[in-house]
């Protein structure tokens, strides 16, 4: 391995202790200041894994000003004689060209924006208009992904270039990722579990196969819970009963949706008034479902009471939000509209709500606004599956203690726990 830069102070004592850790397949938490070099080291002492026993790196960022320092970095490594291939990930809000000439692209969020894509990309397959972006990548892509491949780019670099070759950069990506060794990627395409799976696959290896590294892990506990919490507002029934009025349909058992809704934020309404404190702005609800005689009302009692109903006809109902959500974001995508549906989210919330009880959550009824909330607790539920990977790097200027940093996150007991001082980098002439 070929270093761009002279080691100063105790940097080879970082590269060692992570070069170890990762040896064994251990978890290795670093703590060192602004200036101490952290990204250099852990890309000088991980990266011989890659190149020399076919490891791939995913390097985890929370910011897309932390990807450029990394790309920086392996491009200063790069210069100086060593060769691998990056791939810098970013979401379709960030590259795709398409949203720029499509309204309703652009005004969707993530998932709808992913079911469109699908849409336009099918539409290409068949022949029909579709994306003119994506239509240029069902050509034989070999040429074009060794040539791709070669350089290492910022993701705002491979989107501006990409585009001026009329050629989809979200899509581009996805196709030099089975070459690529080391990926660059925002939290939540490692940490969320669906997401993973289909990064892992685009990668075309295995989560055994995968040095981790973390950049600013101190942002990981929070961003996980986070990642892991929901709410329904009394807003997003509002809307619901909008579109109810707009789509007429009916629920299984031939009543409208807006009975249900109605019910719905009742429930929310007695919730509140009993659980929140005058003063508070939220309140704790049991985390389990109790009697109905019982005189500590949860959702499904409440909902069972004022709509004399039993749980089955509560989930019943649910379930057939949900899947007319399903209907309604498909009949939108077919006119080429957003594929937003507000009974569908409402159903989708509930279900998840009715369908287990998860000791890392709470539950809670809040005010301004009115709303149901699972907030999660544990970090882990989100980090637990690095113990499958073939080493973690967690680094940060703010960990300590690092222990309880490591308990946080579910690394391994046996972690390896550093602190190092500020160390400043000279290049070599």
């Amino acid at each position: 391995m070929k270093l761009p830069y002279n080691l100063r102070s105790n940097q080879q004592e970082i590269i060692d202790t992570i070069e170890k850790g990762l040896q064994s397949k251990n978890h290795i938490v670093i703590e060192a200041p602004t200036g101490s070099g952290k990204t250099f080291t852990s890309l000088a002492s991980s990266l011989p894994f890659v190149i020399n026993k076919s490891y791939k790196i995913i390097y985890c960022v929370r910011t897309n000003s932390q990807q450029e320092q990394v790309i920086k970095e392996l491009k200063a490594f790069k210069d100086s004689g060593n060769n691998f291939s990056v791939v810098a990930i970013q979401g379709r809000q960030s590259m795709c060209p398409q949203q720029k000439d499509d309204d309703e692209l652009a005004k969707s969020n993530w998932s709808e924006k992913s079911k469109i894509c699908k849409s336009l990309k099918l539409q290409s397959k068949l022949g029909e208009a579709g994306c003119p972006y994506y239509r240029k990548l069902l050509r034989p892509t070999n040429s074009l992904i060794d040539r791709w491949s070669s350089e290492i780019y910022s993701a705002e670099e491979f989107t501006l270039n990409a585009e001026s070759e009329n050629l989809c950069p979200y899509e581009l990506n996805k196709l030099l990722l089975k070459k690529a060794q080391i990926v660059i990627v925002p939290y939540v395409y490692f940490f969320e579990d669906f997401i993973r799976k289909y990064l892992l696959g685009w990668m075309d290896t295995t989560i055994d196969k995968i040095i981790t590294i973390v950049d600013e892990a101190h942002n990981l506990p929070d961003w996980s819970r986070e990642a892991a919490s929901e709410s329904l507002s009394v807003d997003s029934l509002h809307r619901a009963s909008q579109e109810s009025d707009k789509f007429g349909l009916l629920l299984g058992d031939g009543s409208p949706p807006t009975l249900f809704l109605d019910l719905v934020e009742s429930a929310l309404k007695s919730l509140g008034e009993y659980h929140i404190s005058e003063g508070d702005d939220e309140g704790l609800l049991p985390s389990h479902i109790v009697s109905l005689d019982s005189e500590v009302p949860t959702f499904e009692t409440e909902m069972m009471s004022l709509g004399k109903m039993t749980l089955y006809r509560l989930k019943q109902q649910s379930s057939d939000l949900s899947k007319m959500g399903q209907l309604i974001r498909q009949t939108l995508l077919e006119k080429g509209k957003r594929p937003r549906s507000y009974l569908g989210s409402v159903g989708d919330f509930l279900c998840r709500w009715l369908d287990s009880i998860e000791s890392h959550t709470i539950r809670l009824v809040g005010n301004k606004p009115l709303r149901l909330e699972k907030v999660c607790l544990d970090p882990r539920v989100m980090t637990s599956f690095l113990d499958e990977t073939a080493g973690v790097v967690m680094m940060s200027g703010t960990l300590s203690p690092l222990g309880m940093f490591r308990d946080l996150v579910g690394l391994k007991p046996e972690s390896k726990l550093e602190r190092f001082g500020s160390i400043f980098l000279k290049k070599i002439d």
